[in-house]
Order: structure tokens, then C-alpha cells, then sequence
């Protein structure tokens, strides 16, 4: 509703205005009423209401006083000034003043309507151009401190938003909210609803959101919402995760998991505070172990140790596998020297790691049949053969023997693990117009879905849908300049059931319209 405040000093002409006019149906509320300038003043003041209607001529402070006043608190209020006949000398100065309509007295009712009609179109539209303004600088305050937090701009890039974000970095945490696909299909309506949808879903994760704190919900990207929230209780984490992913679920059927990371107390530690919530969903991918993951919740800082570890693990065998022995080699004497200090209890993930480290060996000597005294040792070994290596030193030099014996078997320089992702890179490129599963290319390239998701995104940088997604709108592109097919046709050729869908996509990658495209790179003879 808007706000109106009505002036005049003739008390019959404010009731008369205030009972007659059916002011719900233009969407106003009279908020207040006056009888002199100074009274409206005051109540204005107070209410700062959108809508001013006042008499000019009153006794002390007259409307163009009073109107020159209230301009000098807020130039966006509208005012309708109604007037005597023998008055009119006033009206250039109203106008001066911003007047959006001038009425003369007795009062026509046409003349009124109009008048309000156009006021509120000048509200709306004030209203949506500020909107706009307050979006954008959203936008640009969020890539800001995005970029600050992965490392891509300096901390001074944000001392000229610092004030204007009200924000508390004195003690905070970081969410991410990390969207799941298991279908091209569900990726792509997925993609579709928070293109289309964008500001409704903020705006109802704002809501579940206002119970834990200030916060700042940053620009959605690939997969990933990232949220700051200040001065929350750890305590309360968990339930503000579950609650962001209900929402989601039960407002927009849209699956998802949530990451948080632990309190942190200055701005300058918000990389330290992404770095540690990006661990943990590299581990949610990787194990699949639970829809939030929180650090001091169910997951401390030995924890990203192990994750270390896994990394190293897989960074070995690649090493291995392409024949960069030394580099294995020295990678693997690096970590085992370094777990001299660790805990007994994570003692158990040192034997893991090692013995991990063998089996995908043992994995790409069967798959390339060698067959070899060598071999037939690595292939031997068990995990109580580890066990029974009780120093670091043994166990070190075990391991180092292991992948030196590796050299002799000549290997033939590409990566097992390379191969699986381009192998799956294939089946992308034989079934791009199929409504391809995740199930699907991970039973066709043998791993299990946490698993190839990881390797994928570590060896290509982006999800398998974001690659799927560029290879269509490739195919379209050739479509598009060697073929006479219309944009819709191409659409269903590609995979898309909603041309409309297909024609955003296309846009967002090649800044203009399929059917633009066509007419400017078209190699058909016409």
C-alpha cells in the first residue's frame, strides 16, 4: 500500500477527502491528517508517507512552505496541491517544487482520479527503477567480495562497500547451499527455475534466513549459493542447513546439500573461511557422506588432512601411471615424512593411503595385462603386509621400492585416470541430444557417481552438465551456419524440448540470438 498524509485546514474538506475517496481500490492508505502546515510537518516527519495531498493557502505555515520543506527531507514524495480560484498565482511555484498535480477547488472527482492514477504510476515506477538500482548494486557488491574470497581482488576493493553492506565480520560463518543433478533433463529444468526465478528463490531463502542473523547471500554460480552470516550461535548451523535445504526442497523441488565452515572474526580471513567450506564440498562429493557438513559439526580439522591425503593419493598414481616416477616418488617420501607428528588415531589413514595407492596400480596392471615378476609382487601385497611395516621409515621405503620397480613394466605415458575422463568426454559427445544420467556415463566408464563427479570436476574444471551444456550449444553453432534448419529445429535436435530454453542458453554463450547468429555467420548459399 502506499502512503498518504492529507492537509488542509478546513477540517470538513479533510473528512471529505478522508470518507468519500475509496482508497483501497487505487492501493493507498491515509496514514495521517493535518490542519496546518507545522502539524504536517511533524507527521511527516514521523511517517515519511510516499503521497502528500494539501491545501496551499493555511494560516502560519502555508503549503508551498510546507512542500518547499518536505522536499528538503525527501525529493521522491509525490504531492497533489489543490487550490482556490484565486490562488492560481501560486501554482508555478508549486510546481517548483515538484508538484505532480495542481487541483483546483471545489474538487472535480474525475479530476482527482486522474490525478492519483498518475501519482501511483510515478510511485510504481520509482519504486521498480530503485529496485533495479539496489539489485545492481547487489550484484556488484557480491562479485566483490566473491572475488576478494577466492583470491582474485584485494581486500582494498571492499573498504568502499565495508560501510553499506551492514554486515558484522567481527563473527561470522560461511554457507554454501550446492545444488544436485542426476539427469541432463533435472539439470537442465534446474537451471531453467533459477534463471527464471532467481530473485523469488533469494528472496525465500532470505526469509528461512532471518531467524539466524544478518547475512549476505552472494550471486549463484554454477552450483553453489555462498551465504555469510554473522553473529549465529554454532550451535544453530546445523538447523539453519536443514532449514535452507527443506526450502528448497518443498518450495521448488530442488535437491540439494549444504556446507558450512567455522567462526571467523575479521574480513581478511574470508578466503581461509572458502577455502575451508570448498574442502568440505569436494568431500561431500567425494564420499557422499551426509546433506550437511559442518566444520566443529560433524567434521574437525584432521578431517581436511585426510581429504589432503585422498588428493595426494590420486595426484600419485596419475604421477605413476604417466610415467613421472621422481615426481611420484618424491610426492609420496613429502606426505609420509610429514605424518610423523600425527595423531594414533589417524594412524590407520596412513596404511589407507598407501595401500590405496597400490590397489590403483594393481587396477591398470590388470586392465594392460602386464605380467611380470614385478608385477606379480605389487599384485601380492596385502593390507597386513602394510600393517606389518611399524615405522614410518619402513613403510616409506616399502612404498618408494614399489614405485621405482613401476619403471621396468613401460608404461605408455598416459594417465589411466585421464583416460576415464576422456572416455566419458565421448559418450558425451555420441549421446549429447539423449537426456543422459549421471548413472549412465558412470556405469559406462566403471566408478561410482561421488567418485567420477570429483575426478571430473579436478581433471576438466566444471561439472559434466556445464561440459554437456557447451557441447550442444557447439553442435547448434554448426547447425546454425551449415544447415537450413530453423531454431526450434535445432533445439530438439540438441536435446531441448523448450526452444525458448535453448535460445537463453545460446545467447548466454554467444551474446546474441540463434536466429542473429544465422543471419550474420550463415554459410548457406540463399
Amino acid at each position: 500500500m502506499i502512503s498518504a498524509l492529507i492537509v488542509d485546514d478546513e477540517l470538513l474538506t479533510v473528512r471529505m477527502l478522508e470518507n468519500t475517496i475509496d482508497w483501497n481500490s487505487y492501493g493507498i492508505q491515509v496514514i495521517a491528517t493535518a490542519q496546518s502546515g507545522e502539524q504536517a510537518l511533524a507527521l511527516y516527519r514521523n511517517y515519511q508517507v510516499e503521497l502528500i495531498i494539501t491545501d496551499i493557502n493555511m494560516p502560519g505555515m502555508n503549503g508551498i512552505e510546507f512542500i518547499k520543506q518536505v522536499r528538503e527531507i525527501n525529493k521522491e514524495t509525490r504531492i497533489i496541491l489543490l487550490s482556490g480560484f484565486g490562488e492560481f498565482q501560486y501554482a508555478k511555484q508549486a510546481l517548483k517544487y515538484g508538484a505532480s498535480a495542481y487541483i483546483l477547488k471545489p474538487m472535480d472527482e474525475m479530476e482527482l482520479d486522474l490525478a492519483l492514477k498518475e501519482v501511483i504510476n510515478e510511485i510504481s515506477s520509482n519504486k521498480k527503477t530503485q529496485k533495479m538500482i539496489q539489485q545492481n548494486k547487489n550484484i556488484s557488491r557480491s562479485r566483490l567480495i566473491k572475488g576478494f574470497m577466492k583470491k582474485m581482488v584485494s581486500e582494498n576493493s571492499l573498504h568502499g562497500i565495508a560501510s553499506e553492506l551492514r554486515f558484522h565480520f567481527d563473527n561470522y560463518m560461511l554457507f554454501s547451499i550446492n545444488i544436485e543433478n542426476e539427469t541432463m533433463n533435472e539439470f537442465m529444468d534446474i537451471s531453467n527455475l533459477l534463471h527464471s526465478k532467481s530473485t523469488y528463490i533469494q528472496d525465500s531463502l532470505s526469509h528461512v534466513l532471518l531467524e539466524y542473523g544478518d547475512n549476505i547471500i552472494l550471486e549463484f554460480e554454477e552450483d553453489s549459493w555462498y551465504i555469510l552470516i554473522s553473529h549465529m550461535d554454532m550451535d544453530q548451523a546445523p538447523h539453519c542447513a536443514q532449514n535452507m535445504i527443506r526450502a528448497f526442497l518443498e518450495t521448488f523441488a530442488i535437491k540439494s546439500n549444504v556446507c558450512f565452515s567455522s567462526i571467523y572474526h575479521a574480513m581478511n580471513e574470508l578466503p581461509i573461511a572458502y577455502e575451508e567450506v570448498e574442502k568440505l564440498k569436494r568431500l561431500n562429493q567425494y564420499t557422499n557422506n551426509g546433506s550437511v557438513l559442518g566444520h566443529g559439526y560433524n567434521y574437525e580439522a584432521t578431517t581436511f588432512d585426510k581429504l589432503q591425503m585422498i588428493e595426494d593419493e590420486k595426484t600419485i598414481v596419475s604421477y605413476i601411471l604417466s610415467g613421472k616416477i621422481v615426481s611420484a616418488r618424491e610426492r609420496l617420501v613429502e606426505i609420509l615424512q610429514h605424518t610423523i607428528h600425527i595423531t594414533p588415531s589417524s594412524l590407520d589413514d596412513v596404511y589407507d593411503f598407501c595401500f590405496n595407492i597400490l590397489a590403483e596400480i594393481r587396477k591398470y596392471l590388470l586392465e594392460e595385462k602386464y605380467i611380470s615378476s614385478i608385477s606379480n609382487v605389487i599384485m601380492n601385497v596385502n593390507y597386513q603386509d602394510l600393517l606389518k611395516l611399524s615405522s614410518i621409515d619402513q613403510l616409506t621405503n616399502f612404498m618408494v621400492k614399489m614405485i621405482n620397480s613401476i619403471s621396468t613394466l613401460g608404461t605408455n605415458g598416459n594417465s589411466s585416470i585421464n583416460k576415464l575422463v576422456e572416455k566419458s568426454i565421448q559418450y558425451l559427445e555420441d549421446h549429447y541430444s539423449e537426456n543422459i544420467s549421471l548413472e549412465e556415463v558412470c556405469e559406462y566408464v566403471a566408478m561410482s557417481k561421488n567418485y567420477f563427479c570429483y575426478l571430473f570436476k579436478r581433471e576438466t574444471g566444471k561439472s559434466m552438465w556445464v561440459l554437456l551444456t557447451e557441447i550442444r550449444m557447439e553442435k547448434a553453432r554448426y547447425m546454425l551456419e551449415h544447415t537450413d534448419m530453423k531454431s526450434y529445429e535445432i533445439s530438439y535436435n540438441i536435446g531441448y524440448d523448450n526452444p525458448s530454453y535453448f535460445s537463453k542458453l545460446f545467447k548466454k554463450m554467444h551474446a546474441m540470438t540463434p536466429n542473429e547468429y544465422k543471419n550474420k555467420h550463415s554459410n548457406i548459399t540463399k
